[in-house]
């Protein structure tokens, strides 16, 4: 048993401070804006966030996870030129999707396709997108480095410092504050993260030698890659972002705001899980490729412990001191979000017990039956929304999202048996920790 300031030094204590100090400023960023803006105006900001964020899932899930699989494969294999192609592919690809993603939103406007009942959202989403999408790509380079710690810092720590910066500058300037000044100050925050972090990664990237790679990547393998894990990494932004959209679709935008304020809360209880998964990518990386079952077991139980445990103690907090925190932070408007975060936080922390699926599959070549995964439990997510709403509105729609991320996973768990023979969840650990302890 490692001693505690051995535990305090692991990677994965100091990527989980990192990610707590994310979830302090993202928390103080978001009682400054739901209290500037109110329910309402929360709620458009919110909707034109998803929408921003929906647009750019292909730029900022499976082309960043493209690269940085590829890149952690090359740098392993101690092949600098299969990692400058692997970039460079990555910068073209960028720029190659983009262009239609900002056609298809200029004629998306001129048909007077609104987002959150602002003529222009649909633009203010598109114009964001990009951004977001060009950080994403930033930390992808970082973690394909092997960089996970230093790669979340820009996008953790540098964007919600400037977007509350921002804000507070606009309201100052201007007296007012709104949907759009908040999305201009978040879209401006983004680019200021990703200047930062492209100048932390500049000096690596002029160490690698400029040769002939050993193995040339190909636009072949590199698309479907991209394609697949698409829907595999977007499937938990998807599923987040979904849950605004139909709040916005099915109730109003009110109702959104709540919404936005517990997923506020969900960024607390998901941060062990986050900087779980960002520390055991670079280990799953290396053992995956080489079929190190033993390797994989112990990663994947670590992380799964990490995560359940982080997120259960969370969830404990919330349901104690919730509507108070609630009611002090935002204000008395705001109390019908604790029921949505106390569903969403359950849901979250018992699918944790399911293990780190996604990685695994993404990193075995399993990406197209992940992805199967995945749109079953979105499928699952929308299916239960309708049928809940009527009943339980918001809390509705957190429902179906916990049970469409736990359908999910658990697919994605069987998969992964089915190709390594390895049961990840938490009946497999235990049985695990079993047989060592009788061996022993």
């Amino acid at each position: 048993m490692k001693n505690p300031t051995a535990l305090l030094r692991s990677t994965y204590s100091r990527s989980l401070m990192i990610r707590l100090t994310n979830a302090g400023l993202a928390f103080g960023v978001s009682i400054l804006l739901a209290r500037l803006m109110g329910p309402e105006d929360y709620g458009a900001y919110g909707v034109i966030l998803s929408v921003a964020t929906l647009l750019a899932i292909p730029l900022t899930t499976g082309l960043p996870r493209t690269i940085s699989r590829d890149l952690a494969s090359a740098r392993v294999n101690e092949d600098p030129g299969r990692m400058r192609a692997i970039i460079t592919m990555g910068r073209h690809m960028f720029l190659i999707t983009l262009v239609p993603l900002l056609i298809g939103a200029v004629i998306a406007w001129r048909f007077g396709v609104s987002v959150a009942g602002l003529s222009a959202g649909v633009l203010i989403s598109a114009a964001l997108a990009p951004l977001l999408a060009a950080d994403a790509n930033r930390m992808a380079i970082m973690q394909g480095l092997g960089q996970a710690l230093r790669s979340q810092i820009p996008d953790l720590i540098a964007r919600p410092l400037g977007t509350a910066t921002i804000v507070t500058v606009l309201l100052l300037t201007l007296g007012t504050t709104g949907p759009v000044l908040g999305a201009f100050a978040y879209a401006t925050a983004t680019l200021f993260g990703f200047l930062v972090g492209a100048l932390m990664v500049r000096s690596t990237l002029r160490e690698i030698p400029h040769q002939a790679p050993l193995q040339a990547p190909t636009w072949r393998a590199f698309l479907p890659s991209v394609l697949t894990l698409s829907i595999l990494g977007g499937s938990k932004i998807f599923t987040g972002n979904i849950d605004i959209l139909l709040v916005d679709h099915l109730g109003n935008l009110r109702e959104a705001g709540y919404y936005k304020v517990a997923l506020a809360g969900m960024a607390i209880v998901a941060l062990g899980t986050n900087s779980t998964t960002h520390v055991a990518y670079t280990r799953f990386a290396e053992a995956v490729p080489k079929r190190n079952l033993k390797v994989i077991a112990q990663q994947s139980d670590k992380a799964m412990l990490w995560s359940f445990v982080t997120s259960l103690v969370v969830l404990a907090a919330i349901a104690v001191l919730g509507r108070f925190a609630i009611l002090i932070a935002y204000g008395e408007s705001y109390l019908p979000a604790w029921e949505v975060v106390m569903v969403l936080a359950g849901g979250f922390t018992l699918t944790q017990l399911l293990g780190p699926g996604e990685n695994i599959a993404m990193l075995s070549g399993k990406q197209l039956l992940a992805a199967g995964a995945t749109i079953i439990g979105v499928v699952c997510t929308i299916a239960a929304a309708f049928l809940l709403v009527p009943s339980f509105g918001s809390v509705g729609i957190a429902l179906a999202s916990a049970l469409g991320s736990f359908v999910r996973q658990l697919l994605i768990a069987v998969i992964v048996y089915q190709q390594f023979g390895i049961n990840i969840t938490a009946t497999g650990m235990a049985a695990r920790t079993l047989r060592s302890s009788n061996s022993e």
